[in-house]
């Protein structure tokens, strides 16, 4: 299988969640030059997890936006975390060794 590329998450000054941008974009944009694009432009938007989404909601967000990890946060505050992959195993296998 193919590796994801890494996002980068956006947000704005105040704290507000923009989005994510590939790190292969920037990239992209720094090799052509493009030094009148800013991060917000290359934003794409991705959801927010609350944190109270079960494992098993948040791996389904996980997996339908690809990418290699989620923001968390209540809603209408600013963006407290980042889910991956990973985490959400590493969560995934205390829960079964507490049980």
């Amino acid at each position: 299988a193919a590796e994801q590329s890494p996002v980068l998450p956006v947000v704005g000054a105040d704290g507000e969640w923009w989005g994510v941008v590939p790190a292969l974009e920037v990239e992209r944009a720094v090799q052509d030059g493009a030094e009148e694009v800013t991060a917000a432009e290359l934003a794409d938007t991705v959801p927010v997890l609350t944190g109270s989404e079960s494992l098993a909601d948040a791996l389904a967000e996980l997996t339908r936006h690809g990418g290699t990890g989620l923001p968390v946060g209540p809603a209408g505050a600013p963006v407290s975390g980042w889910l991956t992959h990973r985490g959400l195993l590493r969560a995934a296998a205390g829960l079964r060794s507490a049980a």
